[in-house]
């Protein structure tokens, strides 16, 4: 999970691997000072959108919304609208608004500019590692 701030700055980003627990050696040498979490299939789930919420988002903004309302936008995905998080939200001072269904790829910054160039260097270095060693990455 990525999010970027209008003054410029960035919010700390959540990786979530797939899996029943957390890996031991994920912490060591967090240079990008992620948050790791984990979740069955890899994905958000209603409880790590709101530990992102007030752990990432609220904790990185706080301060420097000096008491103004922060505006959040979302796709509108189930897992991150509950009312657990929009009751939190409320009481933060954070507006919370969705993207029309089916239109982020197209509206959303993030995943427009920052998430495809992202995209597209993770494919280019698998392929080099995989043709390099002979390995599949994602084989276990």
């Amino acid at each position: 999970m990525a999010c970027g701030c209008a003054d410029g700055t960035t919010v700390w980003p959540m990786v979530i691997f797939k899996g029943a627990k957390e890996g031991q050696d994920w912490w060591k040498s967090n240079v990008a000072r992620c948050t790791f979490a984990h979740s069955p299939n890899g994905w958000t789930d209603n409880e790590l959108m709101l530990w992102w919420l007030e752990h990432n988002f609220d904790a990185d903004t706080h301060d420097k919304a000096n008491d103004r309302c922060r505006v959040l936008l979302l796709d509108g995905h189930r897992s991150h609208l509950t009312l657990e998080l929009i009751l939190y939200a409320w009481a933060a001072n954070i507006t919370i608004l969705c993207y029309p269904p089916h239109t982020t790829h197209i509206l959303q910054g993030l995943d427009v500019v920052s998430c495809t160039q992202l995209k597209q260097m993770y494919s280019q270095e698998v392929k080099a590692f995989e043709e390099c060693t002979g390995w599949a990455v994602g084989e276990g």
